[in-house]
């Protein structure tokens, strides 16, 4: 299946708010959901054994960055932001 990358972008900015803090996985349309779930499902199963959050939020934007250079800046900060910065 080929992803596209410039869909993945936009439903990550559009559901975020002004900011830039993604809106919850439930809280989304099915359809958006499904799109980006596989994301999600990889920022869930990432290890966090940094002993402070920023750290945490370092090590998940680095790993992001690294496997998904198709995923641009803005939505990697989204995901470190729910993910990361709202979960804790």
């Amino acid at each position: 299946m080929e992803l596209n990358w410039d869909e993945i972008n936009l439903i990550i900015k559009e559901k975020s708010s002004k900011s830039s803090y993604m809106v919850k996985p439930e809280e989304m349309e099915p359809e958006n959901l499904a799109v980006i779930q596989f994301l999600i499902n990889e920022v869930y199963r990432f290890p966090d054994k940094q002993k402070t959050v920023t750290d945490s939020g370092a090590q998940l934007r680095k790993y992001l960055t690294g496997k998904y250079n198709e995923l641009d800046g803005e939505s990697i900060e989204r995901l470190v932001h729910r993910f990361c910065f709202l979960n804790r």
